[in-house]
């Protein structure tokens, strides 16, 4: 088990010894790093001398997930440290959300499947008013809070729209930076649908049927009306569906 370690650490050294400096993008997990399991590095850092116990740490809890490298100029995308084979989209895909750290150690928390950084933050630590309990305030660093989830150690924070800033009291001990992740909320996509077109019973109006292509179309935010006869979807054995029509009457 220990060859196996310091055959893992030898192929990271081993990879990245043509490195050179590059701009990395601010949009994605920057070029010139490592991903291992759960964990990223730049380049700087996995070559630390100091940061040895912490990357050592990182291989004994890799498990199944990846261990890639990407270089700007040398690999094209993710590749395979082991194998050195790129990786492919779904591959990629596959990623699990990632804490990463920079040369300097400053944490990034980047969703799963490779995506883009979510927004740094500030954190502030009052008293809660619970016992053993701490009330954090977190700012995140972007003009669209409302577009992402905030927790601390697994407590979710509760958004304050006026004042765009997430608050809870979590436990005194998990009031710290390194416990707090940030990530984006998932836009589901608009669904697809099928309409039919009835005449109407108002003169110069028609009726028309719009069947979404989802299970629940009645949190869509299309400004139409919900067809009641259609509210039970399974129940009654119809399709959900939604109405429209200035004086629709079914």
């Amino acid at each position: 088990m220990i060859r196996h370690k310091k055959v893992k650490m030898l192929a990271l050294v081993l990879a990245f010894i043509m490195l050179f400096t590059t701009v990395a993008s601010a949009a994605s997990i920057p070029n010139d790093s490592v991903i291992i399991g759960d964990k990223g590095f730049s380049i700087g850092f996995l070559t630390n001398p100091a940061k040895a116990a912490e990357i050592q740490t990182a291989l004994d809890n890799l498990g199944a997930g990846p261990l890639v490298y990407q270089i700007e100029g040398l690999t094209t995308g993710w590749t395979s440290i082991m194998t050195g084979i790129p990786l492919t989209a779904v591959e990629v895909a596959a990623f699990p959300a990632i804490t990463y750290k920079d040369d300097n150690g400053v944490i990034t928390n980047y969703p799963a499947g490779g995506g883009g950084a979510t927004p740094t933050f500030t954190m502030a630590v009052n008293n809660g008013l619970t016992p053993g309990k701490k009330m954090v305030i977190v700012t995140l660093d972007t003009a669209n809070p409302e577009n992402y989830i905030v927790a601390v150690a697994g407590t979710q924070l509760t958004y304050n729209a006026a004042q765009k800033k997430f608050g809870g009291e979590v436990d005194e001990a998990d009031a710290v930076q390194s416990k707090v992740v940030v990530t984006e909320k998932v836009v589901e996509p608009t669904p697809t649908f099928t309409m039919t077109v009835n005449s109407g019973l108002v003169p110069g109006k028609s009726i028309v049927i719009v069947t979404l292509d989802t299970t629940n179309p009645g949190g869509s935010a299309s400004p139409i009306t919900r067809n009641r006869r259609y509210a039970g979807g399974e129940a009654d054995g119809r399709p959900r569906a939604l109405c429209v029509q200035s004086s629709c009457r079914l």
